[in-house]
């Protein structure tokens, strides 16, 4: 085996058991958990901003019958040659029923989706239209009554990443949104291992301006990701006690009637 070999090798698996790979196992897993809690047997699930569709591939092997739709054409594509998972390739504000199907789904998720659009409560309706009567309903969104949006505005002069956070929610607002266009709240989860935290931002951020490719320049920029996402997810713990925390997830239940 060659020198470049052996550092392929070696990439390979700091990449698979780094503390940032385990996190990012471990998010995955709890999406996949929130939504076989809300539904318990496997049902039909649409992702809205699917990404690269590592939800969906996970969803399917969980026995899920899946459909993402990805504003991205390269996305889109990818989710399909890489998992065969159908993908929409839609402008998300410009998604309508005449694309999927009323009544058709057991559960809808929005992973940090619905702050980029500009029309919210636009697609919060076409949810309510192709979910099933009860079909679930689950949102991840930045809060903008978190503390740490507060107390690192001084370092992070744009915390609510502006602009392409186009709306800025908290819980009381998505409780209007949700009651305005035919749900219920049934959960808020005030802690989430999906969190982008603000704090693992700005310590992601100062490692990667740490240059050079020596050895042990990549061994401190491993150790200050390493912090950075630690340290975010403890400080994520202590917020939520309080419900202040970064990031909130929110899981409705579609009602007979728009209110």
């Amino acid at each position: 085996m060659g020198n470049r070999e052996r550092k392929g090798v070696l990439r390979a698996i700091v990449e698979k058991f780094s503390v940032v790979a385990i996190f990012k196992k471990q998010a995955l897993k709890e999406k996949v958990s929130i939504v076989k809690r809300c539904h318990c047997a496997p049902g039909k699930i649409l992702d809205i901003g699917a990404a690269a569709g590592e939800f969906l591939f996970a969803m399917r092997k969980e026995g899920w019958d899946v459909l993402g739709v990805e504003m991205s054409n390269s996305m889109s594509r990818y989710v399909l040659e890489t998992y065969g998972i159908d993908c929409i390739n839609s402008d998300i504000d410009e998604l309508s029923v005449d694309n999927l199907k009323a009544n058709h789904f057991d559960a809808v998720t929005l992973w940090a989706t619905l702050a980029h659009l500009y029309d919210p409560m636009r697609t919060l309706r076409l949810c309510h239209q192709v979910l099933k009567p009860r079909g679930k309903i689950v949102i991840l969104t930045s809060n903008s009554d978190s503390l740490e949006e507060k107390w690192f505005k001084g370092i992070d002069r744009n915390p609510i990443d502006i602009p392409r956070h186009l709306y800025h929610f908290n819980t009381k607002l998505i409780i209007q949104y949700f009651e305005a266009t035919g749900f219920k709240v049934n959960e808020i989860h005030h802690f989430t291992l999906n969190a982008c935290d603000r704090l693992t931002v700005i310590l992601t951020s100062l490692a990667k301006q740490i240059r050079g490719n020596n050895l042990l320049i990549r061994i401190l920029r491993c150790l200050l990701l390493m912090i950075s996402f630690t340290s975010g997810y403890v400080l994520s713990t202590f917020l939520a006690i309080f419900r202040r925390s970064h990031t909130i997830i929110i899981v409705g239940e579609k009602v007979d009637t728009l209110e």
